[in-house]
């Protein structure tokens, strides 16, 4: 399913179903008689997926994964339950909500949307309570939070990706850095350049761990 024939894919693949990704009827269409349905970003509705899975279309990955991709608070909190280290984070609805933070974390930290940011879009790094006070004023969609982590200043970005099966099985592939230019992905390395392998492992571990759990 492609937006429009000079998609990548659709350039390459025998058989195209131009149409939107949120439109339901032109996913209808291409499950029929497919032994397996997958997607390559997490903006697909939550409820097509799930009606799809009601009605026994193997969808992998399926609804419980795709969720955590699209909403930042769930992902925060099964990661937390997981044991895996990440930033300190907090759900916020009040500029005093957004106090208690910074005199725990300090200034700057991030304040991001639970949902529907990307490639950049949706996140905020805030100098001051001024900052805060004025971003908090926004109107947000029903179901979306604002969700407040603690400022890294890191070195760089790795990825670590892996696949599971039912079955299961896993596989883990080498561990990349991307850049990133205004916020989007412009550029991956692989593997990783001046990675130990005992970190490259800790990486693919934290992965496998995170895709069993879901």
């Amino acid at each position: 399913l492609s937006q429009s024939s000079s998609d990548s894919a659709a350039q390459v693949v025998g058989e195209v179903f131009i149409g939107e990704h949120d439109d339901a009827g032109a996913i209808n269409q291409i499950v029929v008689g497919a032994d397996v349905m997958t997607f390559d970003h997490e903006h697909v509705p939550l409820e097509i997926i799930r009606d799809l899975e009601s009605r026994g279309v193997h969808v992998r990955p399926g609804s419980a994964a795709l969720a955590h991709a699209q909403d930042k608070v769930l992902m925060r909190e099964k990661l937390t339950s997981l044991g895996i280290n990440q930033p300190k984070w907090r759900v916020v609805k009040t500029v005093s909500d957004a106090d208690d933070f910074a005199n725990e974390v300090g200034y700057p930290f991030i304040i991001k949307v639970s949902r529907g940011g990307y490639d950049g879009r949706g996140v905020w790094v805030c100098k001051n309570e001024n900052e805060v006070a004025e971003l908090l004023q926004t109107n947000l969609n029903d179901g979306v939070q604002w969700l407040a982590e603690e400022f890294i200043p890191f070195e760089r970005e790795l990825s670590a990706q892996v696949a599971r099966s039912p079955r299961p099985q896993m596989v883990a592939y080498p561990v990349v850095e991307t850049r990133q230019q205004d916020g989007m992905c412009s550029v991956v390395i692989a593997p990783a350049p001046n990675l130990s392998p005992e970190s490259a492992l800790e990486a693919q571990k934290m992965a496998m761990k995170i895709a069993d759990a879901l």
